[in-house]
């Protein structure tokens, strides 16, 4: 499986995966998850671990999301001694193309997990990285 909101994240998209997860191990299914080391996401948070009975595989996300508000707000800064200011989400649209999660490294772990696997299934938004 291939899922960026997975235990310890807690969102309500994370509850369709894990009992996708439990329901794979009733049926004699041996899930292996992909899913984020720490999630860079600012509106997630943390909370308990997932089911026991699956292997998770966590890849590395680089803190795009992080770097696009520090330069907003930096470069706002100085812009405001001089009376001015940029757009909302300028670098966010800038930088962060086609979108923040565009830093998750999961493709190169994933394409030599699926080789492995006999299914592959992917439950998240539309991230350009999945």
């Amino acid at each position: 499986m291939l899922c960026y909101y997975y235990p310890p994240v807690a969102t309500s998209g994370v509850v369709r995966s894990v009992g996708f997860v439990r329901m794979l191990n009733r049926f004699g299914w041996d899930p292996l998850v992909l899913t984020v080391q720490n999630a860079r996401d600012v509106n997630v948070q943390t909370g308990a671990d997932g089911p026991a009975g699956s292997e998770v595989v966590r890849t590395h996300e680089y803190n795009l999301a992080g770097f696009v508000e520090f330069m907003q707000g930096a470069v706002n800064q100085l812009l405001r001694l001089a009376g001015s200011e940029l757009r909302d989400r300028f670098f966010r649209e800038t930088i962060a193309i086609p979108d923040s999660q565009i830093a998750w490294a999961s493709w190169p772990r994933g394409i030599r997990l699926a080789r492995n696997c006999a299914v592959m299934y992917a439950t998240c938004s539309h991230f350009s990285s999945a």
